[in-house]
């Protein structure tokens, strides 16, 4: 069982992991966890019963049962009735109920939620004082889920009023509610939210918020307020949201701002919009923009169009020659190449630059590039770019190109794969490879390469599990 401490980090969380309960047993099977009324872990091990319903079990047995641990922090003081019995909660109005919103325990405070919703609009009056009145944020936010789940129309208004509560918290809450309610009488606040609140977990969900609500007054708002994105989970949230309001106009004309990040997440929601407007020239000069989320952006739509080929070779071919060519930039440029891969000008670039010993060949194979590309058959240009590869002076580029030949099914290249594998003075890796992709056509390997391979199963190379594959797939 392990445990996870959350902590706020900017518009969502991070966590501190680590192991919270252990045990050497092979028998000891926790499949559930959780907290009891008094605050204390019940952790329910199913023994044998976990084995015999799991697809791998080969062994019954079934003289282990199983078990339920409580366990309780040392020192945690004893709570008397954790359950509320003795307040005859069932029987109190709800003005009474609303009182006990603030207990110390929790399923008192669970039981008070239940009762209050189940009122009804009666409950209404209370709960709205509550979320105005407590000094606990938990209790407020626990109020206006309450309202939430009554859904009434002074229900809803207690909700809105709740949009501009002191606490984040709150506010968070009363965004996901009105949102999840598609209230449109919120849209105002939400607006204001995603465009002025302080707190980033806010603005995230009041963007979230305007998106399921589907008014598109929020167009402007949540194009503006991509400026002010500071992670991921916000960019996603106005992003989504612009995708989810279906209004192009706006956002053709935000490819324009002046502001990357912007023009990035208009670009990316127009991508994603059905019937999508955006044509290869709104794209084109966002490819060599020099914000890099901007050029990582626009090569990742470029990737969604194998009929842009045309107009983003030239910006293809600039980027891979440059001397200046960024490592960071490997994977969507990989990208974009395997979707246009069907593209004989793409395909000759690619040749050229397979063939280029000043250093294009490093940039037209990205280290780790093993995927097929999905094309029929493989260009001469390729093939015989391929051929000069494996004799390059670089064993970076060799281990790259035999590795796409690998990918490819190329064949042909027997020969230089043979001397690369016999090879004494190469560097184990390329021998391990070669030998790898001749072993899928020619099984049976001699003595000597027999040798060579139980040497490379070494405690250290055991380490390295990409390695070790190639290994095993050589010998058997």
């Amino acid at each position: 069982m392990q445990r996870h401490v959350l902590t706020r980090d900017g518009a969502t969380f991070r966590t501190e992991d680590s192991d919270f309960l252990t045990s050497v047993d092979p028998d000891f099977h926790p499949t559930d966890v959780m907290e009891d009324a008094d605050g204390s872990l019940l952790i329910v091990d199913t023994g044998a019963w976990f084995i015999h319903g799991c697809p791998i079990s080969r062994v019954a047995k079934p003289e282990i049962k199983g078990s339920i641990y409580r366990i309780r922090k040392v020192g945690a003081p004893a709570v008397h009735d954790p359950r509320g019995e003795g307040l005859r909660l069932a029987e109190m109005k709800p003005a009474e109920l609303v009182r006990h919103f603030e207990d110390a325990r929790p399923a008192v405070r669970d039981r008070v939620q239940e009762l209050l919703v189940e009122a009804g609009e009666p409950a209404v009056e209370g709960l709205v004082r509550e979320r105005e009145k407590s000094a606990s944020h938990e209790a407020r936010g626990a109020a206006v889920w309450a309202l939430f789940r009554i859904g009434t129309p002074d229900a809803e208004q207690g909700v809105r009023d709740a949009l501009t509560d002191a606490n984040f918290r709150v506010r968070v809450a009363a965004a996901r509610a009105a949102g999840m309610a598609r209230d449109r009488e919120a849209v105002d606040a939400l607006i204001k939210m995603v465009e002025k609140d302080s707190q980033p977990a806010a603005r995230r969900q009041a963007a979230t918020a305007l998106g399921q609500i589907g008014d598109t007054r929020a167009v402007p708002a949540l194009t503006s307020a991509a400026a002010r994105a500071i992670d991921r989970f916000n960019e996603h949230s106005v992003t989504y949201a612009l995708i989810e309001l279906k209004t192009p106009a706006p956002l053709i004309k935000a490819l324009g701002n002046s502001n990357p990040k912007i023009r990035q997440s208009a670009l990316i929601a127009l991508d994603q919009m059905d019937h999508s407007p955006l044509t290869a020239e709104q794209i084109t000069p966002a490819l060599s923009d020099r914000n890099k989320g901007l050029r990582t952006a626009a090569l990742w739509v470029a990737s969604h169009h194998p009929d842009w080929s045309g107009s983003v070779l030239s910006f293809l071919e600039s980027r891979l020659r440059s001397p200046e060519f960024p490592a960071g930039e490997a994977e969507p440029l990989r990208e974009v190449l395997l979707s246009f891969c069907s593209s004989a000008d793409i395909q000759k670039l690619v040749g050229n630059l397979l063939g280029d010993a000043a250093g294009g060949a490093k940039r037209a194979v990205p280290p780790g590039h093993d995927r097929p590309l999905r094309a029929e058959g493989i260009p001469d240009a390729l093939d015989g770019a391929h051929c000069g590869l494996l004799d390059h002076s670089a064993p970076a580029v060799r281990l790259r190109a035999m590795n796409l030949v690998r990918a490819l099914q190329i064949t042909g290249l027997d020969g230089q794969l043979e001397r690369i594998a016999v090879d004494q003075l190469s560097p184990g890796e390329l021998r391990t490879t070669a030998l790898a992709i001749l072993v899928r056509r020619r099984p049976g390997i001699d003595d000597m390469v027999l040798k060579f391979l139980l040497g490379r199963l070494s405690a250290t190379t055991m380490q390295r599990r990409a390695w070790r594959r190639r290994c095993w797939e050589a010998l058997t």
